[in-house]
């Protein structure tokens, strides 16, 4: 959901990089009033003066300029604007050197991605706003510095004017505490804002737990769907063949009956009509399974992405994890094997299907990750007294101890950069949480991880269910920190 919307100039000669740019910009999670592209720093600035731009991409070889001198002429016209440079150089030095020139971040051309260009962005609009009202604030205090030592001056001065000035002090303190309240207020605002952003970040987490269904559904279905069309090929194949039999058969009506029969039975024999008609069945045969499996991935699909109500439904979990497993099948392919272990006498929980299965995709996909070439998964899903308790347990190479204290921890990540945001354990801690259930992991360096999920037998109190919005959870409501 793009809720942001800027004006962007892009100082930048190649078509191939200005093309680059728009496609990456295009899968951010902003919005633009208006993208404009100079080729050259003259028409650039030209720009700038004509247009309102939030921020500047500048290229630092242009026809008309060359390395940092683009950037000091940006500057020296629009000191205000931010500035992230462009550039193919590699070396860190450079990037320090824009820096301290006056830019605001630097991308190497070719090396990011749209969450590294939606940062950046973001990043420097902001850096350079705070510099703005930090110079502000500073020139605001100088001259109070310079007002009150007017003031001492002036007391030291002329002791029957201290009444007088008191009150003039008292006035300008006055302004002051207004200040402060207004300052308060900003400082709401941008407390808003990250709130905002958080949300939007839990939100790409969720489109990520959406890619990965979706490429399982797209596998899964892939079968069933070849049968239907295997079958409808060879139907149409046979179709053609029996119509130009019985086309040519229809030519030999008029002969007399022995003529007739034994044209008939040539022809059959030419298009081997027992052979046609022994296909059929087995054609329809092929195509009514291929229905009957995409029907029930359909249901599975259907039962994993249910809404969640307002009130909690009663819900079986080995329900809930094999429609999950069903989409990560794909991945699993030879390598992975799934060990069950469910109870027989499994009773059905109050909980929210989908917000579980959203938990379920993440740990297991986890898991799959963690596993170097051949290993096992081992689902359990056992009945205690007053609760039910799933463990998913993989053979992969563990988290290490200082580790195992953060990964609940909101973005926290181990991933490389654009592959994750460090919010998929946190948004699985908080659905459990939201259940009045309770999240650990176990995990040893070479020997795997078991994430270990309490969900009780019955909930004495409603769901806090504020800290869903949409089906993702609210940014502060996020674990600050978790004692696995």
């Amino acid at each position: 959901m793009k809720n942001h919307s800027f004006s962007i100039l892009l100082i930048e000669d190649s078509p191939t990089d200005q093309l680059l740019f728009k496609e990456t910009i295009a899968k951010t999670c902003y919005s633009f009033a208006g993208i404009s592209i100079a080729n050259n720093l003259k028409d650039g600035l030209s720009i700038l003066d004509k247009e309102s731009s939030d921020i500047v991409l500048l290229d630092l070889s242009l026809p008309d300029s060359q390395n940092l001198e683009g950037l000091k002429k940006v500057r020296q016209k629009h000191a205000e604007l931010p500035v992230v440079i462009l550039t193919g150089f590699t070396d860190p030095a450079f990037g320090t050197q824009s820096i301290k020139a006056g830019a605001q971040d630097y991308l190497i051309k070719g090396k990011y991605d749209h969450y590294l260009l939606e940062k950046s962005i973001s990043y420097a609009i902001e850096r350079q706003k705070n510099l703005i009202d930090m110079q502000q604030i500073g020139q605001q205090l100088r001259e109070k510095q310079k007002i009150i030592e007017e003031q001492n001056s002036s007391l030291e001065v002329n002791i029957k004017e201290r009444t007088s000035d008191l009150q003039h002090a008292n006035g300008k303190l006055q302004e002051l505490l207004k200040e402060k309240n207004e300052k308060s207020k900003k400082l709401k605002d941008t407390l808003d804002k990250l709130k905002s952003t958080q949300a939007q970040l839990v939100q790409a987490e969720k489109m990520s737990s959406l890619g990965r269904l979706t490429a399982g559904i797209a596998h899964e279905i892939n079968n069933p769907l070849n049968f239907i069309s295997g079958g409808a090929n060879g139907l149409e194949l046979v179709f053609q063949d029996l119509l130009q039999m019985f086309e040519k058969c229809e030519e030999h009506i008029n002969n007399d009956a022995f003529t007739a029969i034994s044209k008939i039975e040539e022809l059959k024999e030419e298009y081997q009509y027992d052979d046609l008609v022994n296909d059929i069945p087995q054609l329809i045969k092929d195509i009514a399974l291929g229905a009957e499996r995409t029907t029930e991935i359909i249901e599975n699909l259907q039962h994993f992405s249910r809404m969640n109500n307002a009130d909690p439904d009663f819900e079986d979990i080995t329900k809930c994890l094999d429609s999950t497993l069903l989409f990560l099948k794909y991945k699993l392919q030879d390598k992975i094997r799934i060990i069950k272990s469910y109870d027989q006498d499994l009773p059905k929980i109050p909980c929210f299907p989908g917000l579980l299965n959203q938990v379920f995709m993440n740990i297991l996909s986890n898991a799959i990750q963690a596993i170097d070439g051949k290993g096992s998964i081992r689902i359990s899903v056992k009945n205690k007294r007053d609760f039910v308790r799933i463990g998913i347990k993989d053979d992969g190479k563990g988290i290490p101890d200082k580790l195992k204290q953060k990964i609940f921890d909101p973005f926290f990540t181990t991933k490389e950069v654009g592959k994750g945001v460090g919010l998929g354990l946190s948004i699985c801690y908080g659905i459990i949480q939201m259940h009045r259930g309770c999240i650990k992991v176990e995990s040893e360096p070479g020997k795997g991880t078991e994430f270990i999920i309490e969900l009780l037998k019955e909930i004495q109190s409603t769901p806090d269910t504020r800290i869903i919005a949409d089906g993702i959870l609210l940014a502060n409501n996020l674990p600050k920190s978790v004692e696995p």
